[in-house]
């Protein structure tokens, strides 16, 4: 399984193996450099929820976005 992400700033992508085993990379699109990477082994679904909001959470909050309109 790959699940593929994209911003204005970033470009993130997650992959996932039968075996369990999973990259999680995120690249700054001006720079084309990894910002973030992390390789996991994961036995159940649940591993892979708890480490994969990790990814996600980097993505937005790396926006500089208003998370909340005044």
């Amino acid at each position: 399984m790959v699940l593929d992400f994209d911003s204005t700033k970033h470009i993130g992508r997650v992959s996932v193996w039968v075996s369990g085993e999973c990259d999680m990379e995120i690249l700054d699109v001006s720079t084309g450099k990894t910002v973030f990477y992390e390789h996991h082994q994961f036995t159940n679904e649940d591993d892979f929820h708890s480490k994969y909001l990790k990814l996600v959470l980097f993505m937005r909050d790396a926006l500089d976005w208003p998370l909340v309109s005044d």
